[in-house]
This record gives C-alpha cells, structure tokens and sequence, in this order.
C-alpha cells in the first residue's frame, strides 16, 4: 500500500513538472536572448554579461531561495493532494459539446480533406486570443477582489524575480485560477467545437499553441527576470515585454494595478491598465512592509489563508447585518 502510494506521487509529481512552463526551448531561448541584449545593448563583455545574467545578489537573494522551496513544495503539494491537470477546459468543452449535441442535435460540419493554413493559423490566433483574455480576467479579479488578493500577493511578494519565480504562487490561489480559467475557456471551446461548421485544428509546437511558443520562445520567461528589455516603437502595446511585466511587480504607487496581460498587453491598452516602462523608471520588487515577511514559508502558506477568511469572515457579518 506504502509503495502504491510512492509510486504514485512520483508519477503525479513527474507530469507535474513535465506540464511546468519551464521547458528547456525556452531556457535556451531567454537565456540567449538576455546575452544578445547585455552584451549588445548594455555593451559588456561576455564574461560581465553572463555575471550580471547569473548575478549572485539576486539568484541567492532569499527571497530567490525562497522561490525554490516553493516551487518544490508545490509540486509535491500537486501531486498529492490534488493535481492541477485535473482542470483540464478539454473535458468542460467535452461536457459543453455534448450537452449541446444532446438537445440541439449534432452539428452539421462540413467535410474537406485537410484545413486550409491560413485557416489553422487564423484559429490558433483567436485561441490563444481568447485563453489570454480570460487569463486577464482571471489575474484583473486576483487583484481587484480582496479575498483573492491575498493568495495573489504571494507572488507578488518576490523581492527579486528569476524565472522560477513564476511557480512562486499559494496552492489556493493557483487552484482558483485553474477553476476559473478551465470552466471559461472550456466552454467557449465547447461553444467553438459546436458552432465552427468546417474542420479547423490548432497548429502546436512542443504541445503549445504555437504563437504563445513563439512568444514564450522570444523572452516569456524573461517576464520574471532583472532584464530590462523593452520591445520597440508599438509592439509593446500588442506582446508584453519583459519590462512590461516587471513594471507589474512594481511597489512604484504609480504601477499598481498595471499590464494584467500575460502574452498580450492588447487588453491592458483597450482597458487602460497600460503602462510602457522605460529604462528610466526607477522602481523595485515587492509588496512594500510585508515583503521581508515572506521569505518565509510559514507565511507564504499560512498568512493568506488566515486573512482570507477573516475577510470572508467579514463579508457575511455585513451581509447578515442588514
């Protein structure tokens, strides 16, 4: 039984960490994307490019340190309790399908041998359109809703970022955003499955849609980094920087509630939660007073639920109250 147990965490925690964001396509990719723009733009040499890169400061930073511990701890939390895979938005659009084939009847899909290129492409864009707008949402609410705010704020916590900073997220806070993501996403897709009357297939590359590939290809996981790089004239207005990003995590007053958008910042501009950060800005990392407090694990799993149900706690006072 002991054993059946073992072999099922290791099981359970090795689709976890292979679903993880991090695959070695865009490690290789940032990696030499944050040398081309040191090396070039900031004008180092090759040895202080990759020292600035791999500043010791900030990748032994505690509160870097403290992003290992959670990305471990919450992989194995996964794989235990209650894996994230299990929000799949495939089996809801099943669901949606089929409930919609069952009292409208099936869907009359016109039949052609193969999809046309630019078809596949043109749908693969208002996917990943549609997932990044629910994705805005999603992180919009994580900030604007106190009782979410709470497990949100951990990530928000980081005093400096890396990469792996983006696994730096309360397993509440996660599982929500799997919930909410999974049920919206998984019915517009069972809408689409539905209604799309001619054969369409999403174009993947390492089982990502390949624009959010590209895009994660040409600096995604620099988002979480201390590079800088700023896209161009107005593309930072259409793919988020890295900049674009960092400027998110600012405990600048001026950049609170900024750049929700995760691969696009169309959202950001159509909403006016836009800011194009320059070089110039001056800001750092953190939540302010309370970011020293969670460096330390007892705090990142604990505080927000304390204080969560509190709020919660509150809410149905007043409600009751009147």
């Amino acid at each position: 039984m002991f054993m059946d147990f073992i072999v099922h965490f290791v099981n359970r925690l090795l689709i976890e960490l292979d679903e993880a964001t991090m695959q070695w396509p865009f490690l290789l990719g940032a990696l030499s994307m944050a040398i081309c723009f040191v090396y070039l733009y900031k004008d180092k040499s090759l040895l202080d490019s990759f020292k600035f890169i791999f500043c010791r400061k900030i990748w032994f930073h505690k509160s870097a340190v403290t992003d290992y511990k959670i990305a471990i701890i919450n992989g194995c939390i996964y794989a235990v309790l209650l894996p994230t895979s299990l929000f799949s938005s495939f089996e809801i659009s099943t669901v949606v399908h089929e409930t919609l084939t069952t009292y409208f009847g099936e869907s009359n899909i016109e039949q052609h041998t193969q999809p046309a290129l630019w078809a596949t492409l043109l749908f693969s864009l208002f996917i990943i359109l549609i997932v990044d707008f629910v994705s805005y949402l999603v992180h919009f609410l994580y900030h604007k809703v106190p009782f979410l705010w709470e497990f949100h704020k951990v990530h928000h916590s980081a005093r400096v970022l890396t990469p792996v900073s983006s696994f730096r997220t309360h397993p509440v806070s996660n599982w929500l955003g799997l919930i909410v993501n999974g049920i919206l996403i998984g019915m517009v897709f069972g809408l689409l499955k539905y209604f799309v009357t001619f054969p369409v297939s999403e174009l993947s590359l390492f089982g990502l849609n390949v624009f959010s590939f590209f895009i994660n290809l040409f600096g995604g996981l620099l988002t979480h980094s201390h590079i800088r790089i700023q896209w161009p004239a107005n593309i930072s207005k259409v793919i988020v920087s890295p900049l674009n990003h960092q400027i998110h995590h600012s405990n600048n007053p001026a950049h609170f509630d900024k750049n929700f958008g995760f691969w696009f910042s169309i959202w950001d501009v159509i909403f006016g939660t836009y800011y194009k950060g320059t070089e110039q800005d001056k800001f750092a990392f953190g939540i302010g007073k309370e970011t020293k407090d969670f460096y330390s694990l007892k705090t990142v799993y604990f505080r927000p639920v304390k204080n969560a149900l509190q709020i919660a706690k509150q809410f149905f006072k007043s409600r009751q109250a009147r």
